[in-house]
């Protein structure tokens, strides 16, 4: 497994999601030959079922894959599209071509939102992209950088209560978290993997909402050890995260004549072409 990871689709995701799709897509080539695409990291399917799968063409088949088993069978209850084929797939592995991914290779798109973040060796999930394309085939990669989950974490490991639960949040944060200049880098795995770029940023996003349950929603779905809490404790918990996200100011809340409440992260955000 590539790392604990959010359960579900938040609205400040699928926001975002939209936003970039109504960007990207006059820039998409659909003249590569094949008709297959894959969605990297489907998780429970709300953001590739609802937002991407309406603006593909009829006549494309779509891979849908996650790391997590529990994850592509709620997918498959949720979401039996004749035209959408889901499996169980460690994305970074070093023998992609011994997975399911490899079944229906090339493909002519692959999308990736909020997942690859997660994934320790980012040498080893670019070249895998790149084999999974074929020429002329272009990938679409979003990972959320949550500016202030490192410290997030860091203070809930130090809590007595919290530390049995998250004392190894470092293996999971993701590895761009803290670089000066983290599009560079992921630039720098893109062009090794022999990925030609089209565009690499980082883009601070603000997301604004009057009602603050949907920032709660937000911050729990980020929560990376969302299954290791018992039922009992996990409303404690997601008010410390609360408190905490206040604290360092990931969250703001305005005075009350504004009413508003602003969540703040990185994008990293790459289109890339398989020359």
């Amino acid at each position: 497994m590539e790392g604990l990871q959010h359960q579900q689709s938040s609205i400040l995701e699928r926001q975002l999601v939209q936003t970039l799709l109504d960007e990207v897509w006059p820039r998409l080539s659909w003249t590569a030959q094949s008709r297959n695409v894959l969605v990297i990291g489907c998780a429970t399917g709300e953001t590739m079922c609802l937002d991407l799968l309406p603006r593909l063409p009829q006549d494309v088949f779509t891979v849908a894959g996650d790391g997590r088993p529990e994850m592509v069978a709620e997918c498959v209850a949720r979401f039996p599209f004749h035209n959408v084929g889901y499996i169980t797939v460690d994305f970074g592995a070093p023998d992609i071509q011994a997975t399911q991914a490899w079944n229906l290779v090339p493909y002519t798109k692959i999308f990736s939102f909020f997942y690859l973040q997660s994934v320790r060796d980012q040498n080893q999930v670019m070249e895998n992209i790149y084999k999974l394309l074929i020429k002329g085939g272009e990938a679409f990669i979003v990972m959320i950088i949550y500016t202030a989950v490192d410290s997030l974490y860091l203070a809930l490991s130090r809590a007595d209560y919290w530390t049995m639960y998250v004392q190894d949040y470092r293996h999971f944060v993701t590895p761009y978290q803290l670089l000066d200049d983290p599009a560079d880098v992921l630039r720098g795995f893109l062009e090794e993997a022999g990925l030609r770029i089209i565009n690499v940023e980082c883009r601070e996003v603000n997301f604004t909402s009057q009602n603050v349950s949907v920032i709660r929603e937000g911050v729990r779905a980020t929560n990376l050890f969302h299954s290791r809490l018992p039922a009992e404790l996990q409303l404690s918990y997601w008010e410390d995260c609360i408190a905490e996200v206040r604290t360092n100011g990931k969250l703001i809340s305005f005075p009350p004549n504004d009413g508003m409440y602003h969540y703040r992260y990185n994008a990293l955000i790459a289109h890339v072409m398989k020359p």
